[in-house]
């Protein structure tokens, strides 16, 4: 009945119905993508989606980024999925599990971060670079490539990662200064401080950064 209201009914109608109602309606199999949407903005307008914490920006891009996704996790956590609405309308132990959940995510605010393995440190990697991608396109006004490199149709995003002196000889002067201020980290060395395991990989990207910095 619920499903019907919401296919049939417009927004005043979705208004009068409860939480629960809807609820139960989001589960419902008959209802299409356009009408869990409806459901999800009615929910929104009851109830604001809190916003999420400023991006962490200490410097650190390993830090930062744990950062930032810890404060996701915790923005996010421990809320249910759109599909499990409708069954949790009719739970009487939702309420303590709920309780309980909060009181975990609370619990976990206050203890040590958990160990980061390479894994992931890859995978945080990848993030990082796209990210520092997208910075250096905006604040360099999309010059990332020498003549060169543009005529060879490089990928400018390709710069972001692997062997420096390769970067360096494709990487037009404004991004040269880019790296200069904000730096240019391989993926060996972002693993090296996401774990807090000391690579010879690292060490030797650091000094290859090194070099190429001081040849300008």
């Amino acid at each position: 009945m619920e499903a019907a209201r919401v296919r049939s009914g417009d927004a005043a109608t979705m208004r009068e119905m409860t939480d629960e109602q809807l609820g139960t309606a989001m589960g419902a199999p008959s209802l299409d993508a356009r009408d869990q949407a409806r459901i999800a903005d009615e929910f929104d307008r009851r109830y604001p989606p809190a916003p999420l914490p400023a991006p962490a920006a200490t410097g650190d891009a390993v830090g930062d980024l744990l950062a930032d996704r810890a404060a996701i996790d915790d923005a996010l956590d421990p809320l249910p999925i759109p599909e499990e609405w409708g069954a949790l309308a009719y739970d009487e132990s939702f309420g303590e599990e709920l309780a309980a959940a909060v009181k975990a995510a609370e619990k976990r605010g206050t203890e040590a971060a958990p160990t980061v393995t390479r894994a992931h440190a890859r995978a945080l990697y990848d993030e990082h670079v796209y990210a520092q991608y997208l910075a250096a396109e905006d604040d360099c006004r999309g010059y990332l490539l020498s003549r060169k490199a543009q005529a060879e149709g490089v990928d400018p995003a390709t710069l972001f990662s692997g062997p420096a002196h390769i970067a360096y000889a494709r990487a037009s002067d404004e991004l040269k200064e880019w790296w200069r201020v904000h730096g240019r980290m391989t993926q060996a060395e972002f693993i090296e401080q996401a774990t807090g395991v000391r690579s010879e990989a690292a060490a030797r990207a650091r000094k290859a950064e090194s070099e190429q910095q001081n040849k300008r």
